[in-house]
């Protein structure tokens, strides 16, 4: 992530349709005995990202289901059978804006045009913040994915929460951090476990001139 290598240069709702949607269908199709498979990591732990600090949720039970050079997605069973949290990071290319709120605008713009015809928008809130030394902007939305299935149609709830934010060594990059509740009941400790996990997610107080893209 963030490395010479790396060529993050797809726009957000390009990345956001890969991260959310994408990795989240694969993951719902993913057989509970396969899951089961797959190693448990440690609570918070850290991953090499150069240009950016992330570290897993801090709970057990969550497994990697996959990791390229800009993005990482996190998942974990729920308690009943079609519930699923998913967290990831993924970096896109940013453009410029002329103020927060032209920043707040794009983010709202890319989440909408990320989203596959089956899914219904319930709630979207998205709002500039100053939160960190460099420009952010949170989003949360509730939505329901209509599923077809061999029997009757099916509408999953879904609940994300995310802060998406300008590199701050890099202006024409930026990196988004998502928390996505998928199916069961509604998780009151859901905006808490979100804010543990994207706290997780942080740019290094000094950058390494070989971490980053010439």
């Amino acid at each position: 992530m963030l490395s010479r290598s790396a060529q993050p240069v797809m726009s957000l709702a390009a990345r956001l349709r890969r991260a959310v949607w994408t990795a989240g269908i694969a993951i719902i199709a993913m057989a509970a005995s396969v899951a089961a498979t797959k190693p448990t990591l440690g609570p918070g732990q850290e991953f090499s990202a150069p240009g950016l600090q992330v570290h897993s949720p801090a709970a057990d039970g969550w497994f990697e289901e996959s990791r390229t050079d800009d993005q990482f997605v996190f998942a974990k069973r729920g308690a009943s059978r079609d519930e699923w949290y998913i967290a990831s990071v993924i970096v896109s290319y940013l453009p410029e804006f002329g103020n927060p709120d032209g920043f707040a605008y794009y983010v709202t713009r890319e989440f909408q045009r990320s989203v596959p015809q089956r899914v219904e928008i319930l709630t979207l809130e998205t709002q500039a913040t100053a939160e960190r030394e460099y420009p952010c902007v949170r989003l949360r939305s509730v939505f329901f994915y209509h599923e077809l299935t061999l029997w009757l149609p099916k509408k999953t709830r879904h609940e994300m929460i995310s802060l998406s934010c300008r590199h701050p060594y890099r202006k024409n990059l930026g990196f988004l951090a998502i928390y996505l509740h998928r199916g069961g009941p509604v998780d009151e400790h859901l905006e808490e476990a979100a804010a543990s996990f994207i706290e997780g997610v942080q740019v290094p107080p000094q950058p390494i001139a070989n971490d980053l893209p010439p």
